[in-house]
C-alpha cells in the first residue's frame, strides 16, 4: 500500500505540511519489503518508521490468534494441529513530529503432532528503536532503526537463535504526489541472504484520488478504489510473497473483506550447529468482517483455508530440503488493534 487514498484520509492542510504528512508517514512500500520477507518484523524493521499512523495516534497495540483445524503431515500421515498467536506494538515520541520510535513483535506457534521431524513450538520475538537523524526542509528524512531478536524452537535456549537488525531509511519527495524511498537493510533472520545487507528502492505515486501505486525492488504494490465503498490492494515481494485484499464498506464502521496472503518464516533449531534453519511456509485464503470504532480501534473475525503448507530446512530459501508437507485445512482468525 503505497500512499493513503482511503476515503477517511486526513483533512486538507497547507502544502508544506501536506508534503510531510504524505511522504513521511504514509509511504510504506519499504516496510512491506521487509514485513513480507520476514513477517514478524513488521513493527521492529523498516515498518516501525514508515508504516502509516492514525491522526494524533502515539502508540498502537496489535494482537491476533489463528487456529488451524486438525490435519496430517505427509510423514506416515502423522497428526498435526497448529495454533498461532501474534502480539506487536509501537510507540512514537510525538504524534505530530516524532524523532524517536520503539516497537516490539512476538510470534508464538504451538504445534501438536506425533511427527518426530517437527518441533513442538516456534518462537520469534524482536524489539527495535528508531532515531530521526536528519530532516531537510521538513520534507526529506533520514532514519536509523536498530533492533535484535530471537527466533527458534526453544525460547532463549540457544545463542545462535539470536539475530540483529539494522536499517537506514531515506525518503525524498519529488512532488506533492510522488516520492522516492531508499532503504539499506540488514536482518539476521531474513529468509533470503540473512548475512548480507540489502538495498531496496521504491517510487510511489498517487495517480488520482482513486489510484496509487508503487514500483520498486523487491516490492511493487497498487491500491485502487473503483467505487466509494470498495478498495483493492495488491502487493508482490520478490521472490517471497504475494498478497491481495478486497474490502467493501457495508456501513460506517463495518467492513467485509476477502484476502489472499502467503508468508515464509525462518527459525533456528535446538542443537543445530550447521547454520541450517527451519522454514515454515503457508498460503491462506480468507474472508471476514471488521469493525472499526471511532478512535480507530478494530476487531477482525475471519475464516479461511490454509494450503501449500510445508516445513523445509536450509541456510536460506535458495537451497532447502523438504522436511514435511501439511495437508490443506480450514482455520479461524481473530485480530484486535488498539490505538492510544
Amino acid at each position: 500500500m503505497p500512499l493513503n487514498t482511503t476515503k477517511n484520509r486526513a483533512p486538507h492542510v497547507d502544502p508544506p505540511k501536506a508534503d510531510k504528512v504524505c511522504f513521511h508517514t504514509a509511504v510504506i512500500t519499504a516496510a512491506l519489503c521487509l514485513a513480507l520477507a520476514t513477517p514478524t518484523t513488521a513493527q521492529t524493521g523498516v515498518g516501525l518508521v514508515v508504516r502509516s499512523w492514525s491522526e494524533n495516534q502515539q502508540s498502537q497495540l496489535n494482537t491476533q490468534a489463528l487456529l488451524l483445524n486438525k490435519t496430517e503431515t505427509d510423514n506416515a500421515d502423522a497428526r498435526f494441529r497448529l495454533q498461532r498467536y501474534d502480539l506487536s506494538g509501537r510507540w512514537r515520541s510525538d504524534p505530530q513530529q516524532p524523532d524517536f520510535m520503539a516497537g516490539f513483535d512476538t510470534t508464538y506457534i504451538n504445534i501438536t503432532t506425533d511427527d518426530p521431524a517437527l518441533p513442538e513450538r516456534l518462537v520469534d520475538q524482536s524489539i527495535a528503536a528508531a532515531w530521526l537523524l536528519t530532516e531537510q526542509d521538513q520534507v526529506n528524512t533520514l532514519w536509523l532503526v536498530v533492533g535484535a531478536g530471537y527466533a527458534g524452537d526453544l525460547p532463549y535456549a540457544e545463542s545462535h537463535s539470536l539475530y540483529a537488525q539494522a536499517n537506514i531509511i531515506y525518503t525524498m519527495p519529488v512532488s506533492k504526489e510522488a516520492a522516492w524511498q531508499f532503504v539499506l537493510n540488514y536482518d539476521g533472520n531474513r529468509v533470503i541472504l540473512p548475512d548480507v545487507p540489502l538495498p531496496a528502492i521504491a517510487y510511489q505515486a498517487r495517480a488520482s484520488d482513486t489510484l496509487s501505486y508503487s514500483l520498486g525492488l523487491p516490492v511493487s504494490s497498487l491500491t485502487w478504489h473503483p467505487q466509494e465503498n470498495l478498495t483493492i490492494r495488491l502487493t508482490y515481494a520478490v521472490p517471497v510473497s504475494i498478497n491481495a485484499v478486497v474490502e467493501y464498506d457495508l456501513t460506517p464502521g463495518w467492513t467485509t473483506f476477502a484476502a489472499f496472503n502467503g508468508q515464509t518464516e525462518a527459525y533456528t533449531r535446538k542443537n543445530d550447529r550447521d547454520h541450517r534453519r527451519l522454514f515454515f511456509q503457508q498460503r491462506r485464503l480468507e474472508a471476514g468482517i471488521r469493525f472499526t470504532a471511532d478512535q480507530q480501534a478494530q476487531i477482525t473475525i475471519a475464516a479461511g483455508y490454509a494450503f501449500s503448507q510445508e516445513f523445509n530446512t536450509g541456510f536460506d530459501l535458495r537451497d532447502t530440503e523438504d522436511l514435511a508437507e501439511i495437508d490443506d485445512e480450514p482455520y479461524i482468525r481473530v485480530a484486535v488493534k488498539v490505538p492510544f
